[in-house]
């Protein structure tokens, strides 16, 4: 099997125009306007990929692929939120990647013993909540 690099790339670019400022990088901090629209990006890819999409209470966004034993999960991902004035790749690539391999697995029809679940954690980059926000309180 091999991913789609083309998809890949095309997700990463429309993403970083997200909280884009030409000369200052991405500033898409957790819990901004920014962010939300990211998060909503992603939720419409997670969706278009058919996968389950949900998002927990602390604004962790999932997309789930069904395994054959629904109930445990291997989870994917990293975060979409950025350090003021950030790059592109920090963290989306360990999202949109999981995403990528996810609709690679599903479009070979591989079903998996467990569930695949390609998570985006709010406020890894440090908010004023603390750091590592999502991933220290998400949600089971």
């Amino acid at each position: 099997m091999r991913i789609n690099k083309e998809r890949l790339k095309n997700n990463l670019l429309s993403l970083s125009k997200i909280g884009y400022v030409e000369g200052q990088g991405i500033t898409r901090v957790a819990f901004t306007d920014a962010y939300r629209e990211a998060a909503d990006y992603l939720k419409n890819l997670l969706e278009s990929a058919s996968l389950t999409v949900y998002e927990d209470p602390v604004g962790n966004v999932f997309g789930k692929y069904e395994g054959k034993n629904k109930d445990k999960s291997i989870l994917l991902g990293s975060h979409i939120d950025s350090v003021p004035n950030g790059g592109m790749f920090d963290g989306c690539v360990g999202v949109l990647g999981a995403l990528e391999c996810v609709q690679t697995l599903k479009e070979n029809n591989y079903e998996p013993n467990y569930s695949i679940e390609v998570c985006a954690f709010i406020g890894e980059e440090g908010t004023e909540v603390g750091g590592t926000f999502g991933s220290k309180n998400f949600y089971r």
